[in-house]
């Protein structure tokens, strides 16, 4: 089967790695042949202050959409205005900062023929803030075989028939996004993880300052929260519970701890005590998801109540959207 496809790659201040990112897709698709009819490439740029867009736009093959301004930032909202904009029903998401398989559309032809919604295997790259590798961690995502996936990630490859009606990135919610994406068309169509190699994520963060971050930020760690409001206000509760079922967990737990403070009961610590530490993995994060629950509480009542706007230009055209 061959089809057209377009390409929607975000990111903000990626110029050490984004021009690596748009060669490789470059190099996939070439390498595809006949496999892939015709194509496009979008960057979506989060109003970068470097050279990130300007590297973009030397690309004969690159479209760009350039966000200029926004009261609210996000992956999610660069992946709703890609998928806004592509030309193609066939549709690869990737982040700035990922480098594309030379042979992943050769490796997954017939499975994305079948299934129509796939990732694969990752490769975790620690690079130096001079690009130099410090290690890599092999199959991150730890996809030894073909089945369906809860987890999704940021690279994805799906038929965007799978999410018509109205269904996309809510650009207001940050970290899970793709969970969120995922549980509105869990009951139409399932995402399937594949057993190759998809992908290199070069990470330049340092990871310890970026997971602290992402729990003392004001808009960090909220999305499993305005995602719950948007899976009521959608009606996709059921599959949103199926997708984030750690953070249901989490819930109980709070639940049971709370009750447990009201009443007095002992009795409530047990079943706290057992979510949280099964599977011991967990621990840590749980943990930090429970001590920080009411300040994400806060904070994600207070990106639902605000009203928020983006202003973007593409295609030669400046628009301003309400974001919602």
């Amino acid at each position: 089967m061959s089809y057209q496809l377009s390409v929607v790659i975000i990111g903000k201040n990626a110029e050490k790695i984004l021009g690596r990112s748009i060669d490789s897709v470059i190099t996939a698709i070439t390498r595809a042949g006949q496999l892939i009819k015709s194509y496009e490439i979008i960057y979506v740029d989060s109003n970068s202050t470097d050279s990130s867009l300007e590297l973009a736009r030397s690309y004969s093959e690159v479209r760009t959409l350039a966000i200029t301004s926004s009261t609210f930032y996000s992956a999610a909202l660069g992946r709703h205005l890609g998928l806004k904009h592509a030309r193609h029903n066939n549709i690869l998401f990737l982040d700035g900062d990922m480098t594309l398989s030379p042979t992943w559309f050769l490796d997954t032809g017939e499975a994305y023929a079948k299934h129509r919604a796939i990732v694969g295997q990752w490769n975790e790259r620690e690079l130096s803030m001079e690009g130099e590798l410090k290690r890599e961690i092999a199959n991150y995502n730890g996809i030894e075989w073909e089945g369906v996936l809860i987890k999704p990630c940021g690279f994805l490859q799906i038929d965007r028939k799978l999410v018509e009606g109205g269904r996309s990135f809510h650009p207001l919610v940050i970290n899970n996004e793709e969970k969120d994406f995922y549980a509105q068309f869990y009951g139409d169509g399932k995402i399937v993880g594949l057993p190759v190699k998809a992908f290199d994520h070069n990470n330049f963060k340092r990871k310890t300052s970026s997971k602290w971050a992402a729990f003392t930020s004001l808009n960090g760690k909220t999305g499993y929260l305005t995602s719950f409001y948007y899976a009521v206000k959608e009606g996709y509760v059921a599959d949103y519970f199926r997708i984030q079922y750690d953070k249901f967990l989490n819930l109980l737990v709070f639940i049971c701890v709370l009750a447990g403070l009201l009443t007095g009961q002992l009795l409530f610590g047990l079943p706290a005590l057992l979510l949280l530490i099964f599977p011991l993995g967990k621990l840590k994060s749980r943990l930090a998801d429970l001590f920080f629950f009411p300040y994400k509480l806060y904070a994600a009542t207070r990106i639902l109540s605000r009203n928020h706007t983006v202003t973007y230009e593409v295609d030669g055209e400046i628009l301003k959207v309400s974001l919602k």
